[in-house]
């Protein structure tokens, strides 16, 4: 476990206008030089790269995740194929840097989720099967490897790595902690919706479950009775490392309609999680284990977070005060009651959540209006076992009105990660018709605080899908979230046909890599 070291971030990427990408799949430098997206429609429906950086893309929706795998098929939805393919929606978690091996060549490890699946965007004549769709969600655990030498370089997947897997909708998993009793069993099939997550400093990968209650009608043959949704809407975690590791849902962390789950730890060793509720009125809550994270060559915590204490945060001007939670199955089957009894203080659609190096912590309020805002949280004496810590707003969101310090319209910030200079990158995910979705890094500290520069910008109907940096180079890997998908598109009649732009083909969510270039 202890070669196991979680990137915070890479070089830092230059910032500047936005210029117009050529269409995918060719990997090609942006053109320097022209001027911004305008601000009112219409959306391009290509995507667009700052001046300095160039795009490749590392997977498509239907790309291959083994060697076995079939060609992907979009007019025929066939659930064996969708396991072994990568999924239809996509947000990225986060990167391990992998163990050094002997040719020196440098690796990593990259989680993506596929929080959602739309059956009328995602199949012909709007439906397909529970199982095929099922089998589109989940996650992805990719390897990555960087192939060429200094900047002509890349990184690209490697095709059938030793980690890479799917979670899907028919994943053997395992319950632990408090509620199995209330599940009925141990065992349950499947990880539904995960919205966010990322890997821990111990060396696991979280994935946070959505809400079951809300969950989409060719999911419910995954909930058929009340015992068996208890089995979802949990944080899940697993060993990146081992392809055979079996997912186990932690029910001590509660169940509630997750947005993010961030991990860190306090000064005495414990692990601390930090989980946001994505809704309206949704709350902030943290995790404390009861055992402190064990270090080492053989170091176990595989039960870890079965233990523990979970509070609610309750803002009181510029503190937010931790207040715990009943120890009770009852608080931890819905928080979110537990959380308003406490008057802990509810937030618009809290959903991002990042850990900086530093220690503060950082969470998007993706907002009702199209606005929304990201706050900073600077715990007491820097632990975040602290009972208290200090909130600051870093930036408000400001929707097609515009945010004073941006180069370009920012609204929605849905997901946060860092670069290697300590900025906040920032992926938005409004549906204003005609605001672009993009990913902005943001200084955090400086005169140059909480001012934004777009770095990518999505394509029509698209959503950013967070944001994440590569080891050891100057890459960042950003997914972008159903493209085309906007009020009355289907399958047949997308937004955009973006990447392709081919008009048998429909729009793919993917994950890109922006180096300089």
């Amino acid at each position: 476990m202890n070669r196991r070291s979680l990137l915070v971030a890479a070089a830092a990427l230059p910032g500047a206008t936005l210029a117009q990408a050529p269409r995918l799949p060719p990997p090609v430098p942006a053109q320097a030089g022209a001027g911004n997206l305008p601000p009112g429609p219409p959306v391009p429906l290509d995507d667009l790269v700052a001046p300095g950086l160039r795009r490749d893309v590392l997977i498509r929706w239907g790309d291959r995740m083994r060697h076995d795998a079939p060609a992907w098929a979009p007019d025929r939805p066939d659930a064996e194929a969708a396991h072994g393919q990568f999924g239809w929606d996509a947000r990225v978690l986060g990167v391990l840097q992998a163990p050094p091996a002997a040719d020196g060549i440098p690796r990593a490890i990259l989680a993506v989720a596929h929080p959602t699946l739309d059956p009328v965007l995602a199949f012909p004549a709007g439906r397909g099967s529970d199982a095929a769709a099922q089998a589109s969600q989940g996650a992805s655990i990719l390897n990555l490897e960087y192939q060429g030498r200094g900047a002509l370089g890349r990184w690209v997947v490697v095709d059938g790595g030793f980690q890479s897997r799917r979670i899907t909708g028919s994943t053997l998993c395992r319950l632990s902690g408090p509620l199995v009793s209330e599940a009925g069993s141990d065992s349950v099939q499947g990880v539904l919706l995960p919205q966010g997550g990322g890997f821990t400093p111990w060396g696991t990968l979280l994935l946070a479950e959505a809400d079951p209650a809300q969950a989409p009608a060719w999911a419910l043959s995954m909930l058929p009775d009340a015992p068996s949704r208890t089995r979802f809407g949990h944080v899940v975690e697993l060993d990146p490392m081992d392809p055979g590791a079996i997912p186990v849902k932690r029910t001590a962390l509660g169940r509630r309609a997750h947005g993010d789950a961030a991990a860190a730890l306090a000064q005495d060793g414990r692990a601390v999680l930090y989980l946001s509720e994505r809704q309206a009125g949704g709350f902030l809550y943290r995790f404390v284990s009861a055992q402190k994270v064990a270090r080492g060559d053989g170091a176990d915590n595989a039960a870890l977070l079965d233990q523990g204490t979970l509070f609610a945060a309750r803002r009181a001007g510029s503190r937010v005060l931790w207040v715990r939670l009943p120890d009770s199955n009852a608080a931890r089957l819905n928080p979110h009651e537990a959380a308003r009894a406490v008057n802990a203080t509810p937030l618009d659609h809290p959903a991002g959540l990042a850990v900086a190096a530093d220690g503060l912590v950082f969470l998007a309020l993706a907002g009702s209006t199209g606005a929304g805002a990201v706050l900073e949280l600077a715990p007491t004496g820097g632990d975040h076992g602290a009972d208290a810590c200090e909130v600051a707003t870093l930036v408000t969101a400001g929707g097609r009105a515009g945010t004073a310090g941006f180069d370009a319209p920012f609204a929605a910030p849905e997901a946060l990660g860092f670069d290697a200079q300590g900025q906040l990158l920032v992926a938005t995910a409004t549906r204003l018709p005609d605001v672009a979705n993009g990913l902005f890094a943001v200084p955090v500290q400086g005169a140059s605080r909480g001012r934004g520069r777009r770095l990518y910008a999505a394509p029509r109907g698209a959503a950013m899908g967070g944001a994440s940096a590569l080891p050891a180079s100057t890459t960042l890997v950003a997914a972008v979230r159903h493209p085309g998908a906007r009020p009355g598109a289907s399958f047949a009649n997308p937004a955009t046909r973006w990447p392709a732009f081919e008009a048998a083909l429909p729009p793919r969510s993917l994950v890109v890599a922006l180096s300089p270039g």
